[in-house]
């Protein structure tokens, strides 16, 4: 809830939640005072808890209206419509600037397309701002900037911020982080909420928009996915995407995570309608572990209030607003909550709830366990229907491995699980007082996990060095090529261990600045080249972290170019379309971009020497799934071979490792051409 003034009022609904601001300097006063808001700010943090504001520089309460009487989204190739400000409400927003209809959009309604309505468009009728303003981005930084300098506000989350420019938060966020940092607060905090599962899109947000975190939609999505029947394989192809995230000051790990919220309904209320048939005891198990995930996955856990005393919501974002105080909505107060025989009509504070002791009990695990924080995530094991999904979480600094295992089936699921600590004990860290298991001398652990149950393990050996590299080579692109938009640079380190690769870049010969680091194989960068002025030579540089200290690198020249189209996602089929094979689990990680110029779909994939199955498909299998003919499967690299729709795989023989360009020519779409060199 934004605590700014309100308009709680507007033709046909009301504005409770604060998402229709009036007054972006002064506290709403249904809530209280500016110096009360000071005060209860400076009472958090005396108790060691920070606080962030929500707060929405998209759109403010609905006052303008249009003198065309007509609302539909027009174009940026007309003109906006006649804005028109009531007399009532002619000073009532605050600062004044913000009165003045030329700093809005009054472009009508967003269609929410996806294109420029989503950027130009009326959020439900609500007034854009014209993000794209110089002023009106001086002025949004000064309001906000206002809020920590004379509040204490330790950090933001950024509603609609898909709804703005990106080279508005490029601005923004840097400016407010900056502005902290001079004032003494060094950890501000900004989240911007985009309500799509784009992880491409969203990257872009933290990459080129240099927003440091995001709230983790796709995360949200594949979880409602899997309690609702899907399996497990969804997460690991999710994952798979993280290396998108990765620059010089952030990666996924720094994602917000979180299940359900107060727009799209409540964890409780999604588990109900996803297992409608599950005993009480279930349902408080189901509550547990899908909170277990958003604490030990990747990423920062989120518990929404009211999650702990097991609030379970009704559809719609107001069924989602249940109050913690005693209720008196009928709606909320006939919903059968979670864990409890209370509901919401009596006060919801009840430290005895068993989700509020789990919740508390994964906090104390998260805190004391530095890789569960912070570590870096290592895909074990999936399922393709629901089951066991395993992943390592490893600290960079302290080298120990925890295996952390979920089971989002109703049964027992056991499985030898990989890892990469041989032969060692692995003490229980969840459930408390478990016997401990054992790898074998092949790093493999016997691991079971009851239904709806998980399982923590740390191991009691620290990893041992990756085997030393003695050269790296570098894919994706050509010496001297020219680029613009995202670079995809593939390296062709083995996945042979645990190790770190780090990029650096250098502009016209200027010193090396690190650009990010992979922990995870295949070990790559998507470089954005977002503020590189054209014509700039570039060098990108891979460098490999060697046991003794002999680091290996390699690096390439480009040239900047913003002249050129970009490849972009416009393919015939109207989605996505991935290589898809035993070599990436059958997922998602390697997208094929479309380049229209040359109408060919291309990917460049890190494969090790050995043989393969593989198909050119889209996410569901259906809309594009391209194999062989059923008579003669093998891809022959160098030699084009002709793809038809069908439920037989390729086969390719690798016979030595390195960086391959899969190329499909889509001239025929539906007889696409494919060329793997």
């Amino acid at each position: 809830t934004p605590p700014v003034t309100n308009r709680a009022i507007q033709p046909g609904s009301n504005g409770y939640h604060g998402y229709w601001g009036v007054d972006f300097v002064n506290v709403d006063p249904h809530l209280g005072t500016n110096a009360e808001y000071a005060a209860f700010i400076d009472a958090a943090h005396e108790r060691g808890i920070k606080v962030y504001q929500d707060i929405v520089v998209n759109h403010t309460a609905d006052v303008i209206t249009y003198a065309e009487n007509e609302f539909d989204y027009r174009p940026l190739t007309q003109p906006p419509y006649t804005p028109v400000v009531p007399a009532e409400f002619a000073d009532a927003k605050h600062p004044p600037w913000l009165n003045d209809p030329q700093y809005y959009h009054n472009r009508g309604n967003s269609n929410f397309s996806g294109g420029e309505d989503s950027i130009y468009g009326d959020f439900v009728g609500l007034d854009d701002i014209a993000t794209d303003l110089p002023f009106v981005r001086e002025q949004l930084i000064d309001i906000y900037q206002g809020w920590v300098g004379n509040f204490g506000v330790d950090g933001f989350r950024l509603d609609t911020a898909q709804h703005v420019q990106i080279d508005f938060w490029t601005d923004f966020a840097p400016a407010l982080l900056g502005y902290a940092q001079s004032i003494g607060k060094n950890h501000l905090t900004l989240f911007g909420e985009a309500f799509t599962g784009d992880t491409i899109f969203l990257s872009r947000l933290m990459t080129e928009g240099e927003l440091p975190s995001l709230l983790n939609f796709p995360l949200q999505f594949r979880l409602n996915d899997i309690f609702n029947g899907a399996g497990t394989d969804g997460l690991e192809a999710l994952f798979a995407e993280d290396d998108r995230f990765i620059d010089s000051d952030s990666d996924a790990r720094d994602l917000v995570n979180f299940f359900g919220n107060h727009d799209i309904g409540r964890a409780g209320g999604l588990l109900r309608d996803a297992l409608p048939t599950l005993t009480d005891e279930q349902r408080l198990a189901v509550h547990k572990l899908s909170h277990a995930m958003l604490f030990f996955l990747r990423g920062v856990p989120t518990i929404y209030y009211g999650d702990e005393q097991g609030f379970v919501s009704d559809a719609g974002d107001q069924g989602a607003r249940e109050d913690m105080m005693p209720s008196l909505v009928p709606s909320y107060n006939d919903n059968d909550l979670v864990g409890t025989e209370a509901t919401t009509a009596a006060s919801n504070f009840d430290q005895s709830h068993p989700l509020y002791r789990a919740f508390a009990h994964y906090a104390r695990v998260f805190r004391q366990h530095k890789a569960l924080r912070h570590g870096v995530q290592i895909e074990r094991l999936s399922r393709a229907t629901p089951g066991l999904y395993v992943v390592s979480r490893i600290d960079p600094v302290e080298r120990v491995e925890y295996l952390v295992a979920f089971n989002t089936s109703a049964s027992l699921d056991s499985a030898a699980v990989p890892t990469a600590t041989p032969a060692t004990s692995w003490y229980a860290v969840w459930p408390p007082g478990d016997e401990p298991v054992q790898s074998d001398v092949n790093a493999d652990v016997a691991v079971s996990v009851p239904g709806y149950g998980f399982a923590i393990y740390r191991a009691a050996a620290t990893i041992a060095d990756a085997p030393a590299v003695a050269s790296v080579g570098l894919g994706g692109v050509n010496p001297g090529q020219a680029v613009t938009d995202i670079v995809q640079l593939m390296t062709d380190v083995p996945d042979n261990g645990f190790r770190r690769v780090y990029f650096e870049h250098s502009v016209d010969g200027a010193p090396f600045e690190f650009a990010g680091e992979d922990y995870t194989y295949p070990y790559r960068l998507y470089w954005n080249t977002h503020g590189i002025d054209d014509g700039s030579n570039v060098t990108l540089r891979a460098v490999v972290g060697n046991p003794a200290g002999d680091d290996v690198s390699t690096s390439v020249e480009l040239v900047v170019d913003h002249t050129i189209d970009p490849p972009s996602g416009d393919n015939p089929y109207g989605v996505p379309v991935f290589v898809r094979g035993s070599f990436n689990g059958w997922g998602l990680s390697d997208p094929l971009l479309f380049e229209e110029s040359t109408a060919t779909m291309n990917a460049q994939l890190n494969l090790a020497a050995g043989s393969y199955q593989f198909k050119i498909a889209s996410e569901d299998w259906a809309t594009a799934d391209f194999g062989s003919d059923g008579l003669d499967p093998e891809v022959v690299p160098g030699t084009p071979k002709t793809l038809v729709t069908s439920s037989n795989n390729l086969v390719i023989e690798i016979s030595q490792s390195g960086a391959f360009l899969f190329s499909v020519d889509v001239t025929e779409p539906q007889t696409p051409v494919l060329t793997v060199q």
